[in-house]
């Protein structure tokens, strides 16, 4: 028996409580280069834990779970330090040492009792809800059904007893009247007050009662903290046109992503215990709620009268002072530069926001547009040492505009990058499919602006790049729904403005036992396509085919794997592309941005190189690779290479296009350097 099965025994006995797995990934940020058995972050409470085979290894254990905890860098976290013990299934036991290094007679449920976790609320019962309303001609939009749920919340969390005078016979809307009576006496805010009205002119008694009835049992199952879920929910399942008025809502496991680093970065920086914490893209409230646990300095501002109403009511109900929420543009606010502390933004996408009455523009945000004046409207309101945390388009930081190089350059003289996170393009599925980056930055102190080196536009540290596009989600039926771990991939590198920041530089890991199904794919797709180019040459093929057969399957078995770089084995062509709508019929192949065809989209009257090559597509099916052979002809989409070595042009044209498309797109294009930077490792055969 080896500690394995100790490992297997702590994460059952974990998972059976908290409902999910502890992390066994490294966590650099936390534990510097040390690496624990497993850790957890919940409600601001820090889990450590190790694990060993034999019960005799305890103070061993136990000493190795202090060395854990000591070394963790501005640790604000209330923290439990648990020792698996034991490889058999009789003999496991585990232990719980408190942050004085106390061991206690706690257990997993007395942890989980103490974090107060309450459990979401049951789609099913949402779903039923929402076909309640549509099987009684309650015509509402996502916005005013959660308005009403929010109404129906606060009059419960105000008066409990509403129902008592009341049944589902009467035939007024005597509910109604009091219910916006009790809002409008209770909080003295118009806009507020009359966002409700619209009850008394859409919802009939007696299923204002059945609504009260449901809720009324679901709040003391779940709690107060069901807002959010209803609205999340009703958003999945009554799609119509709210994603027009730009209500797109941040996934739960982005906001807690977000919220999670950002104060974890600033504690890294910073000692103070209570930071004023601004989200002027509010919406419905998600980031400043999550950030409650860590502080009750909130700030917040949203210009849509709805959302500004659902963020109130979900600050109510989550026991949370209103005296900082602001109706109306962010940049009408005469918000204080170097103010707060910490700035966690989703904001509306290309939205050009021309209203900017906030006399303050030391950061020259003034000059941008779309998200990028949200970003360096961040930079201004944060104080020295401040951090910042956004989800935008990639868009944003590609190397493909001037203006966004510009952008980058002046961001890089006020901030630094501490972490860039390329998300997968389904997080908000189903309101938008975009490709987004959460980008972290911390402002830069006096001390470090006149450190910097700005004339070269240099900057001295390595910024942690990250690849979450496999986030433990799949997209069933237009709804993004939890299937496993999310796979993190990290890198470092020193940034510069020219460069695209959402460059993930990985080489390409393929295993043996999917090699065979990418030979067949290959190999069908290319015969099909110079079967066609032979017949309008009027050739015979059958002896191309033997070939290729020969050359890419007709392997026993791979006998190694070889890691190479693009550029140390193929230059790029640099011929005068053609325009598809220029050129005649012919019997040359046009390669171009197709995915699928070998990549011809048509045959022409002339060809412009002959050989042997790689054609990429740059545009269009954004990486798409396809060996070439003969006389062709490429388009401005297509980047072609040329072999500078002896090399099987066949393998390597059916790894990139295994390998590039997963990496780029349209919003991340390939350049000419990514392409000649890229790594891949290819199969040497027996």
């Amino acid at each position: 028996m080896s500690e394995k099965n100790t490992d297997y025994y702590m994460q059952k006995a974990y998972e059976s409580v908290f409902k999910h797995e502890y992390h066994t990934e490294t966590n650099s940020d936390l534990f510097d280069s040390l690496i624990p058995d497993g850790w957890d972050i919940i409600n601001n409470v820090l889990i450590i834990i190790e694990n060993k085979r034999l019960i005799k290894d305890k103070v061993k254990g136990r000493d190795q779970l202090f060395k854990y905890y000591d070394n963790i860098k501005g640790n604000n976290y209330q923290t439990y330090l648990i020792l698996g013990l034991g490889c058999t299934k009789k003999s496991f036991k585990y232990v719980i040492y408190d942050s004085n290094k106390n061991e206690t007679t706690l257990t997993l449920d007395n942890i989980y009792d103490s974090l107060h976790i309450k459990p979401k609320i049951d789609e099913k019962e949402i779903r039923d809800l929402n076909q309640y309303l549509y099987d009684n001609s309650i015509t509402l939009s996502k916005s005013q059904k959660t308005l009403f749920i929010a109404s129906v919340l606060l009059c419960l969390k105000i008066d409990d007893k509403i129902l008592d005078d009341y049944d589902e016979s009467t035939n007024s809307f005597l509910i109604a009247d009091k219910m916006i009576d009790i809002i409008n006496t209770y909080y003295d805010d118009s806009l507020f007050s009359n966002m409700f009205y619209f009850i008394k002119k859409s919802i009939h008694n007696k299923h204002l009662y059945h609504v009260f009835s449901v809720i009324k049992n679901d709040i003391r199952l779940y709690g107060k903290d069901i807002l959010n879920q209803f609205y999340s929910d009703f958003c999945v399942w009554d799609r119509n046109n709210d994603g027009k008025m730009g209500i797109v809502l941040t996934p739960d496991d982005i906001v807690d992503l977000m919220v999670t680093k950002t104060f974890e970065y600033y504690y890294q920086f910073n000692k103070e215990t209570n930071p004023k914490v601004i989200d002027f893209c509010t919406g419905t409230g998600s980031f400043l709620i999550k950030c409650s646990k860590f502080t009750n300095s909130l700030y917040g501002c949203e210009c849509g009268d709805e959302r500004y109403s659902l963020c109130k009511c979900n600050f109510i109900l989550n026991d949370l002072d209103v005296k900082n929420l602001s109706y109306g543009s962010c940049f009408n606010i005469n918000y204080q530069s170097d103010y707060f502390d910490i700035s966690i933004i989703n904001p509306p996408f290309n939205n050009k926001c021309k209203d900017q009455l906030n006399t303050n523009n030391k950061t020259n945000w003034k000059s941008l547009s779309k998200e990028q004046r949200f970003i360096m409207y961040q930079v201004e309101l944060l104080k020295p040492n401040g951090v910042g945390c956004c989800i935008v388009p990639r868009s944003n930081f590609n190397n493909t505009i001037k203006s966004i190089n510009k952008f980058k350059e002046n961001l890089l003289n006020y901030c630094q990058i501490l972490e860039i996170i390329n998300c997968n393009s389904k997080v908000f599925i189903p309101n938008a499919n975009v490709e987004c980056t959460i980008l972290i930055f911390k402002k830069y102190n006096n001390t470090e602006i006149n450190e910097l080196d700005t004339k070269n536009n240099q900057v001295n540290y390595q910024t942690k790049i990250i690849d979450y596009s496999d986030d433990g989600y799949k997209v069933k039926k237009n709804i993004r729904i939890f299937d496993h771990k999310p796979v993190i991939r990290e890198q470092f590198k020193i940034l510069k403005s020219t460069d695209d920041w959402n460059y993930y530089n990985e080489f390409n890991i393929i295993q043996d036992d999917i090699l065979n199904q990418m030979i067949n794919e290959y190999n069908n797709d290319y015969n099909y396509s110079f079967n066609k180019y032979l017949i309008n040459k009027n050739l015979h093929c059958k002896e191309h085919n033997e070939m290729i057969y020969e050359e890419v399957i007709n392997y026993s078995k791979v006998k190694c794997w070889k890691v190479i770089r693009i550029s140390e084995y193929f230059e790029i062509v640099k011929v005068k592309p053609l325009k598809i709508n220029e050129c005649l019929d012919g019997i040359y192949p046009l390669v171009s941005s197709c995915s699928g065809n070998n990549g011809i989209c048509k045959y022409i009257n002339k060809y412009l190189v002959e050989g042997e090559f790689i054609s990429v597509a740059r545009n269009g099916s954004v990486g798409s690779s396809f060996y070439q052979n003969g006389q062709i002809s490429i388009t401005t989409d297509i980047i072609l290479l040329k072999p500078l070595k002896n090399i099987n042009l066949h393998l390597v044209a059916m790894i990139l296009n295994n390998y590039l498309p997963s990496r780029y797109s349209y919003s991340n294009k390939l350049s000419n350097d990514k392409l000649m930077n890229e790594i891949i490792n290819i199969p040497i055969f027996e």
